[in-house]
């Protein structure tokens, strides 16, 4: 896999990419001797030269029990989560602002941030001008806690995306996570994350993430639809079933297994 469930965006660039900007019979040659290679996205595959070697393009996989489809919203508002390291790549900053908007134009909504990262005292101080007291803070957090989360909210916020370095989105597990907890999702259209998403939620451009928030916070029926579509996706891509695919591939390689 060209990809990694804990530092996906930091070795996917500095591998996937690096041997992408060699020439063709140089990336071959590191190639040589491989009889499959599996890419978490697209862009990954693209960015080497035809190597002659069966592939196959799918996300990584996640594990765990599933997290429960019956939502446990309390009173108060609606409630949007993120699962991120508080990063430049993730652009955290960007629901945030979004948050700030929909609160200035009065709808009800508030936000969990889960994570932690350097970024995090100045995205603390943009929440507090731009969303104050609407935004929550719980730092880095278990499994447990992250299922509690994902439980109780309406919809996943998804942002990272490119910067100015070339750095980007890779094929990002925290919204495979969501997605089989059965939450609609909005993410920012980046790396595999469109490929994804498919019909579980809404993919949009940077400047949309807060449109995309008020359609899915405003219609109930909506979100349980997608998210019914989600966690539908996202039961492919335990990593039992991936392990029977790939033992499959090992003992009998073929075409890619669906």
């Amino acid at each position: 896999y060209g990809d990694h469930p804990d530092l996906h965006s930091f070795p996917t660039r500095r591998s996937s990419d690096l041997l992408g900007r060699f020439p063709a019979a140089f990336q071959r040659a590191v190639l040589r001797g491989a009889t499959r290679l599996w890419f978490t996205h697209a862009a990954l595959r693209a960015a080497l030269a035809e190597s002659g070697v069966p592939d196959c393009v799918r996300p990584m996989g996640w594990e765990g029990a599933p997290v429960s489809g019956a939502r446990e919203r309390g009173a108060g508002a609606p409630l949007a989560v993120m699962v991120s390291r508080l990063v430049p790549v993730k652009r955290v900053e960007l629901a945030v602002r979004a948050l700030g908007g929909l609160t200035r134009d009065g709808v009800n909504v508030n936000l969990v941030v889960l994570g932690d990262g350097p970024e995090r005292p100045a995205l603390e101080a943009l929440a507090r001008r731009v969303a104050p007291g609407r935004v929550r803070w719980e730092g880095a957090v278990d499994g447990d806690v992250r299922d509690a989360w994902l439980t109780r909210a309406s919809v996943f916020v998804h942002t990272a995306g490119g910067l100015a370095d070339g750095r980007t989105e890779g094929a990002p597990v925290a919204l495979v996570e969501a997605m089989a907890a059965g939450l609609a999702v909005v993410a920012v259209d980046h790396g595999g994350v469109r490929e994804i998403v498919g019909d579980a939620g809404r993919v949009v451009r940077e400047t949309d993430v807060a449109e995309a928030l008020r359609e899915l916070l405003t219609d109930g029926a909506l979100r349980a639809r997608l998210g019914a579509r989600a966690r539908e996706r996202a039961a492919a891509w335990r990593w039992d079933a991936l392990a029977a695919a790939l033992e499959q591939e090992l003992f009998s390689p073929s075409s890619c297994p669906g």
